[in-house]
């Protein structure tokens, strides 16, 4: 009983000392043949906070950025350093869903959890592009289902190894910075209706107990947050 109580104060720990999320901002369309900015982030989205990198996580300011193409093509993108931002960019050659995605596993630990952070966006090049959940590899992903309209429920699905995933926390920031934190239920989905159009980041965050070694160090469970960022439409 007290090494499973342990268990649960050390997860319940983790969820509220990883408060700070790493996500992607683009512009969620695009076109064919012209350049897309991609910026990454590190901080408190729900607080407008963007944090210099000496205040990053570890070694998270080394991440990899993967793009997915419309041809199922993976492509490592080229990271330059901005002010407290990563900067990328691609250019599509034809029109479908362009997947951005990051998994980085910090080298160092939070107390005695690993920590990886995971963020994906799309890009729709075209007007019949739509997200593909296959077009990620992360393990933990959480992303809009259906259209995204103001006024009319949004259904958010959660999938961790491939699976929908029921009692996980998604957390919901909209445009004015409005927060809240939902649970996911039986089917992986968590549904709400957002009040502004814009662009709003989701976060689903798994805690999973269990021993192992990492970069030389040990550790006792895997704390994992993935975010995702979209827009809303009027």
């Amino acid at each position: 009983m007290k090494k499973l109580i342990l268990t649960l104060l050390m997860a319940f720990s983790a969820s509220l000392v990883f408060a700070h999320s790493l996500w992607i901002e683009t512009a969620a369309t695009g076109k064919a043949g012209q350049p897309q900015s991609v910026k990454l982030f590190y901080g408190e989205y729900g607080q407008n906070e963007k944090d210099e990198f000496s205040k990053w996580h570890s070694d998270l300011p080394e991440l990899t950025l993967w793009l997915t193409t419309a041809d199922g093509k993976k492509e490592k993108l080229v990271l330059t350093k901005g002010s407290n931002f990563l900067e990328s960019s691609f250019t599509s050659q034809k029109d479908g869903a362009y997947t951005l995605a990051v998994s980085h596993k910090s080298k160092d630990l939070s107390g005695t959890y690993q920590l990886e952070f995971l963020a994906s966006a799309t890009v729709a090049v075209g007007k019949s592009a739509v997200a593909d959940p296959a077009a990620s590899a992360n393990e933990l992903k959480v992303l809009p289902v259906g259209d995204t309209k103001v006024n009319k429920p949004v259904s958010v699905k959660v999938w961790l190894k491939g699976e929908s995933k029921a009692g996980l926390t998604v957390l919901l920031f909209s445009p004015v910075k409005w927060g809240q934190e939902l649970t996911t239920g039986a089917d992986g989905t968590v549904t709400f209706t957002p009040l502004w159009p814009g662009k709003y980041m989701i976060e689903a965050t798994a805690s999973t107990p269990g021993e192992g070694e990492y970069n030389g160090n040990k550790y006792t469970g895997l704390w994992q947050g993935a975010t995702y960022t979209f827009e809303v439409a009027k």
